[in-house]
């Protein structure tokens, strides 16, 4: 039976800022449908970024979420089953949406848009959209969209090079990290930040602040910008010349704002091979899932630093954005 509490959602108007609306009519539209209560959905960087850029009155944010099933009309999923998903739901037809590349399908949903974002007590989700979670807590779980992408991260910075530099040591730069030398590399982190670099520091990741970093004059094969310039980020994509030798890797997370300067003498001179991260796809999260597994909950309490409730989520996004307090901030449900 559902729950007698109203069930709303926070959307986001770029004049007003955050408004509570009710959810009216959830009900399964197909057999496959799974009714999913919301438990914690992350605050990320990349809502900085959708936030500042959009202008109108029905942004619903929130991509990092884990629930539990409430009702179920799949075979695949029981009540009480611990849930996520990617970041974008795809259409379920197209070839990539058959070898679960949903974050490829030009007919996708996206999370964090004006359809649909997780900052809500309830969602009815197809099950092709859902992944089964077992073996974390609810609070290591709500870290796992992030954990996916930073596994992502290490998985293409090791195949390029053994000296690996990450910019940023924000959750998904210190995800990275961790992933890497879960994996036995030791790559450098490094931030404007001081706090963000002690806290790397106390879990075992080696880190540097920025201007110390460029004193070295070190170079690396591997470079990975985990910075972007929303939210007052300082953007790391102009110190590349600073630590790539010829041939590095550099591989570009964050969002930018601003329009990024190509310095196209310089790439020619170092023959620079740079790629953008594209989210995540089913098959990259189910693998990172195997990987954190044992492992992420040794993590969980150092990387969360706050917790708020969903009717607060505008204090929520307040301390988010505080770079010098905050690491990954949770709205709990």
């Amino acid at each position: 039976m559902r729950s007698s509490l109203m069930n709303f959602e926070m959307v986001f108007d770029s004049d007003k800022g955050f408004r509570k609306e009710e959810l009216k009519n959830i009900a399964f539209v197909s057999e496959h449908n799974v009714l999913v209560e919301i438990k914690y959905v992350g605050i990320c960087g990349s809502d900085f970024f959708y936030m500042n850029k959009y202008r109108g009155e029905n942004l619903r944010l929130g991509h990092e979420w884990v629930g539990v099933v409430k009702e179920s009309n799949s075979l695949n999923f029981s009540i009480g089953d611990m849930v996520t998903s990617t970041a974008t739901w795809g259409c379920g037809k197209c070839a990539e949406c058959l070898i679960e590349n949903e974050n490829q399908c030009l007919d996708n949903i996206v999370l964090g848009s004006e359809k649909i974002g997780m900052l809500r007590t309830q969602c009815v989700i197809d099950e092709k959209n859902l992944i089964l979670l077992e073996g974390f807590t609810l609070k290591s779980a709500a870290l796992l969209e992030v954990a996916a992408v930073g596994h992502k991260i290490a998985c293409k910075a090791k195949i390029e090079g053994d000296d690996i530099l990450i910019l940023g040591a924000g959750p998904v730069g210190l995800l990275s990290a961790i992933s890497l030398k879960e994996q036995g590399l030791d790559p450098l982190l490094i931030d404007v930040e001081p706090n963000r670099v002690e806290r790397a520091k106390k879990l075992g990741i080696r880190a540097k602040i920025l201007g110390e970093t460029l004193l070295l004059k070190t170079k690396y094969d591997v470079v990975v910008d985990c910075t972007g310039d929303s939210n007052e980020k300082i953007g790391g994509w102009k110190y590349l010349p600073y630590f790539v030798r010829p041939g590095s890797y550099c591989l570009i997370v964050g969002h930018y704002e601003k329009a990024c300067q190509f310095d196209s003498h310089l790439f020619g001179k170092f023959a620079l091979r740079v790629e953008w991260l594209k989210g995540i796809s089913g098959n990259e999260y189910k693998n990172s899932i195997t990987f954190w597994r044992g492992r992420l909950e040794n993590y969980t309490n150092d990387l969360i630093t706050g917790y708020f409730k969903l009717e607060d989520v505008s204090e929520a996004y307040k301390f988010a954005s505080n770079l010098k307090k905050s690491l990954k901030t949770l709205v709990e449900l």
